[in-house]
């Protein structure tokens, strides 16, 4: 945001006498003699504040407009002719700050500029608050569903903002005071390379990405979650633990399966029966034949 304001007056002696009357009061000032012209101004510089002639020939509350479709907070006055009914109401409607009448007087003139300008820090001292809570709550949420263990909180150019845990332990080194330094650079070269790669694959999918290292006999599990601001990537919260002890219990889970089924493929088969050398010498076979060989119908 620059500190120029700019005149839009299809007339070109207001636009100089306004001119005069601001340069010689310090100010930087730019001028427009129509609202197409300061509209294409405004995007190029991003004024402090407008001063926009209002009329039947000047659409200078369409420069309200203009500023909210280009993200910015700068205040607009309206210049008013005295000749129209109820400037007040212009103003309102169109969502100027404040309305200047033509011809203009200095003392007006000068007054009305401080306190746009005085709004106009207002207002860009309350966006950059505001960006700044929504960016601790995002990172906020991220940090909820993190694992334990060692913390970092990136910028959306991954240097760390701030970190938690026991960075030495886990990273293997000690790397002083980590804030400011680019994340990747924490590591070392082996695996400087897969943390660049988790980094930008959470940048590209908007999702969390995630890495497994084995180093020294331990296990390193990383999570690269981006914290999001709607559609805007305001940083990354980065988690990283060991998972060494998670492992070997997977691994000897395996090897007890495996040994479960190797044990029952060599048992012996169960038999529930007899065999038929036995099963012909039953008392109750005997019985039966003999039952059935006098029975008759």
């Amino acid at each position: 945001m620059s500190s120029t304001i700019l005149v839009a007056d299809g007339d070109a002696a207001i636009r100089a006498l306004i001119k005069d009357i601001l340069e010689a009061r310090g100010y930087q000032v730019e001028t427009a003699s129509s609202p197409a012209s300061a509209a294409a101004l405004m995007a190029r510089r991003g004024p402090a504040l407008v001063l926009a002639a209002h009329g039947e020939d000047d659409d200078g509350g369409s420069l309200v407009h203009e500023a909210a479709r280009l993200g910015l907070v700068t205040p607009v006055i309206l210049l008013i002719s005295s000749s129209l009914d109820n400037p007040g109401r212009l103003a309102r409607d169109c969502g100027a700050m404040a309305y200047l009448q033509k011809p203009v007087v200095r003392s007006q003139l000068e007054m009305l500029v401080r306190l746009g300008l005085a709004e106009n820090e207002l207002r860009s001292t309350a966006t950059l608050q505001e960006e700044r809570l929504s960016s601790a709550q995002a990172f906020l949420k991220s940090m909820l569903t993190a694992e334990e263990g060692v913390i970092f909180l990136l910028d959306d150019e991954a240097s760390v903002i701030d970190h938690s845990g026991p960075v030495e332990s886990l990273l293997g080194r000690d790397v002083g005071d980590c804030a400011g330094q680019f994340y990747p650079s924490l590591f070392s070269d082996a695996a400087v390379n897969l943390h660049e790669g988790a980094i930008a694959k959470a940048r590209t999918t908007r999702e969390a990405a995630r890495l497994e290292e084995h180093r020294g006999g331990m296990v390193l599990e990383t999570r690269v979650r981006p914290v999001l601001k709607g559609d805007i990537l305001s940083g990354f919260v980065v988690s990283l633990r060991d998972i060494t002890s998670k492992r070997r219990g997977e691994v000897g889970l395996a090897e007890g399966e495996r040994g479960t089924v190797r044990s029952a493929t060599t048992q012996p088969a169960v038999s529930w029966g007899m065999t038929r050398s036995k099963c012909a010498a039953c008392p109750f076979r005997t019985w039966w034949r003999t039952r059935s060989r006098s029975w008759r119908p």
